[in-house]
């Protein structure tokens, strides 16, 4: 059996998501709540934005790229968000294949694999694993290679997986 490894930056990217929403609750509860300037109301607008465009980011990336995965003969199992979310067992035969695209990020190049699934996709990224060669390698073992599709931009909106 083979188990997915982070990248350390991975729990960095956590802790950070901690911290921008620890930073949200401090701002909130330390703005006088009685004020009701124009001033005050602004500044609570943006932060509550921010905060929520941030927690989107953050629940769309840990959902569905950041999943631990447990590779074995009969099966493959899948849990969300870094490890701590639901668990999903997939049997092999219920793949269709699977696709590798290379995608650009500010910090370089990375491919991504696309586990094809009758209702989702399952995303594994080279971005986020250590071992990612060697889990590219055991799935290459258990589901056909449907080849690569052309490269583009990464976008945070990039999978519809449905883990």
């Amino acid at each position: 059996m083979i188990i997915s490894v982070f990248k350390p930056w991975t729990y960095v990217f956590l802790s950070l998501s901690i911290l921008v929403f620890g930073i949200g609750y401090v701002t909130f509860e330390s703005v006088n709540h009685n004020d009701q300037s124009a001033m005050t109301v602004l500044f609570l607008a943006i932060v509550a934005v921010f905060i929520l465009l941030w927690f989107v980011f953050v629940f769309i990336e840990l959902k569905n790229k950041a999943v631990v995965l447990e590779i074995s003969a009969p099966n493959l199992i899948v849990k969300n968000f870094l490890g701590f979310g639901s668990k999903k067992i997939y049997a092999w035969s219920e793949f269709n294949g699977f696709t590798t695209k290379e995608l650009e990020a500010e910090s370089g190049s990375f491919e991504y694999l696309y586990l094809q699934h009758p209702q989702k996709r399952i995303v594994i990224s080279q971005y986020y694993y250590k071992n990612y060669q060697e889990l590219k390698q055991e799935i290459s073992k258990y589901v056909k290679n449907r080849g690569t599709v052309s490269s583009g931009k990464q976008s945070i909106f990039d999978s519809k997986s449905g883990n």
